[in-house]
């Protein structure tokens, strides 16, 4: 990840980045993005001392500065606002800049007349500066009267002028191309209401999540305390509605609310015979009661009441919390974007079981809060909300619908297959690629329709395996295949097969030997493998105030081409710290000596060692590691 330092004028000046030795590096990172406020946060620390001394860059780094980086595509800016500063490193809590709205305030509004959210955008003073920009507005045609009797800041005020619009927002910041800012544009949605409007975000149909696979946890939590099936309405002035009437169904073309004429109660019914009142039962009487007074001038208002309190408190109120795997955050799913903040996705876990039999939890909810680290991935969290519970279970029809739905977006696992590798040597050799695809988790192989396979993005052939020889491969060449079921792409995959030339164009390390010599002195020997000295043996015995040194001969296929390396040291004896490999007042136990070829000369490979010397690959690097063990089973390790 690469972080742009910017000066307070947002000119670039800088960058943070671990990938490059050149620049500073940063830790403790956290990337926190909120869906209900449109914005984010970003926490970092910098260290301010390398090999002992203070670096200029840390100049840089103050209360002034400002960074940005580029993720999933978006431009991201951000203000330091707390910096915290010690001997040896700078913490920096950061906003995204949109948030300067939370620092100026707006004044009171009395309005009697309804008008759309742009009139109270401008008649607020909301986004009239000429940085920001109202782009997508789904409420544009909608109307509102709204008052506001005191003073708020601008952020909060903006936030709630959208909310009495059922709305939610983002903010979207693109920069130029030396970092200052190019423009900010709020986009206003509808608001997710669980169904049809999906609001900030997609509709991700494509995701299925499931509990042992990307979902650690899923916690159900059940209130039914407050519930009440029955509710009488008074209107202003004690208006009544006791000669109306009116009644709603459900999906299922079920009566689930409804307000009889000549009666004073609106009703429930499903409610009360799911939990109905037990005191009352006795008469019959199974619904429980509630009493409302409202200032509503019309009966229907007082109807569109009393139907959004029955809808609320007519069944138990359930809550969930899901708790994901810290890779979801980041991860390709479903047709391969990762989810984003607001997303809508569905879940399910099987280890539940309702009151009538149906095993398995279904739920649909949103993306509300991401924790991103670059640093360390494994602390990433996703936060869930509008939780939904899905009626997969209701029916046997609508149960396998749903198997539908996940086979049809349950993705194949692509794989390539080789009879004989992905390197050839000398331009001599063949190999047989195979093109391979399993459903989900099935470990059966599935046969597709058809497979396409390409050479450096020229297709070649159409089968599922195809022959590479040597001599059509220059150095390297990428093959990659796609395979159709249903005439969709479902699967594909790409390796990277390699000539290497170890003859005239290169050479191989034919052998390897070492000798070893004890000096009085620090400095380095020159004498040549072959001048006496050399002991063909490795010293074990500790001798006073004196350097054990090595040498390694690696002689090369294209002789008499040698290389003599005089590599590392060790001091014996009691001289005090020198600041050179070795332990005073120690013996030394065993040299160990491994090998590993790189494509990097300065930095030493981590993975790849073995005792015995591998073959040398034109453009690349050998290094050699050699690991001292004392007499005091303590260690060290040198590298050439």
């Amino acid at each position: 990840m690469l972080i742009s330092i910017h000066d307070h004028t947002l000119k670039r000046v800088g960058f943070l980045s671990n990938d490059d030795s050149e620049t500073p590096d940063f830790k403790d990172d956290n990337f926190h993005r909120y869906l209900a406020q449109g914005t984010s946060t970003f926490d970092f620390t910098v260290n301010k001392i390398k090999n002992g001394v203070v670096q200029d860059y840390v100049q840089l780094l103050n209360e002034r500065a400002y960074f940005s980086f580029q993720y999933e595509g978006e431009d991201f800016l951000f203000d330091s606002v707390i910096v915290e500063e010690d001997d040896d490193k700078i913490t920096f809590n950061c906003l995204s800049l949109n948030l300067e709205m939370r620092n100026e305030e707006v004044k009171a509004l009395k309005n009697t007349v309804s008008h759309n959210i742009k009139w109270y955008f401008d008649q607020l003073g909301l986004i009239n500066f000429a940085k920001i920009s109202l782009g997508i507005n789904q409420v544009k045609n909608d109307t509102r009267v709204i008052n506001y009797d005191s003073e708020d800041t601008k952020l909060a005020r903006l936030i709630s002028v959208i909310q009495n619009f059922d709305a939610e927002f983002e903010f979207v910041t693109k920069l130029k191309r030396d970092g200052t800012i190019d423009n900010i544009t709020l986009n206003i949605y509808k608001k997710n209401d669980g169904g049809d409007i999906q609001g900030v975000g997609q509709n991700r149909n494509d995701v299925l999540l499931s509990f042992g696979e990307n979902v650690m946890g899923v916690n159900r939590k059940v209130e039914k305390s407050q519930i009440f099936n029955s509710l009488y309405v008074t209107g202003k002035d004690g208006l009544s509605w006791k000669d109306s009437a009116w009644s709603v169904t459900n999906s299922e073309g079920q009566e689930e609310f409804y307000k009889r004429a000549g009666e004073s109660y609106a009703k429930a019914p499903l409610s009360a015979q799911m939990f109905p009142s037990q005191l009352q039962s006795s008469t019959g009487d199974i619904f429980t009661n509630k009493n409302a007074s409202t200032e509503y001038t019309t009966v229907n208002a007082m109807w569109g009441y009393a139907l959004s309190q029955l809808k609320q408190y007519a069944y138990p109120l359930v809550t969930y919390e899901v708790t994901a795997t810290s890779n979801l955050t980041v991860s390709s799913t479903g047709d391969g974007m990762p989810l984003h903040i607001g997303d809508t996705v569905r879940i399910q876990d099987k280890n539940f079981i309702d009151s009538d039999g149906n095993v398995g939890l279904f739920l649909s909810a949103r993306v509300s809060e991401l924790e991103i680290s670059f640093t360390n991935p494994t602390s990433n969290k996703i936060m869930f909300s509008n939780y939904i519970k899905l009626k997969s279970e209701v029916s046997d029809d609508l149960t396998a619908r749903m198997q539908e739905i996940i086979n049809a977006n349950t993705p194949y696992r692509p794989d390539i297959t080789s009879t004989n590798g992905l390197q050839f040597k000398n331009g001599t050799g063949t190999t047989t690629l195979g093109a391979h695809i399993y459903f989900g988790s099935d470990d059966k192989e599935t046969i597709a329709d058809s497979y396409e396979w390409s050479k450096d993005g020229t297709v070649v052939a159409n089968a599922q395996t195809i022959t590479v020889d040597a001599s059509g491969v220059v150095d390297k060449a990428v093959y990659s295949f796609k395979a159709t079921v249903g005439g969709k792409v479902v699967g594909s995959q790409s390796v990277t097969i390699t000539n290497v030339n170890d003859g005239t164009n290169g050479r191989s390390v034919t052998n390897v030997s070492q000798k070893w010599r004890l000096t009085t002195t620090s400095t380095a020997p020159t004498q040549a493998w072959s001048d006496a000295g050399w002991l063909t043996t490795q010293p074990t015995t500790t001798v006073a105030n004196k350097y054990l040194w090595s040498i390694t001969r690696t002689t090369f296929n294209l002789a008499p081409l040698t290389q003599d390396v005089i590599e590392q040291k060790a001091v014996y004896g009691d001289k005090g710290d020198d600041g050179i490999a070795g332990k005073d007042g120690v013996g030394l136990k065993t040299t160990v000596i491994t090998y590993a070829i790189s494509t990097s000369g300065t930095t030493a490979p981590t993975t790849g060692w073995t005792s015995s010397v591998p073959s040398l690959v034109k453009g690349q690097y050998l290094w050699t590691k050699t690991v001292w063990t004392y007499t005091d089973n303590s260690s060290e390790t040198g590298y050439s």
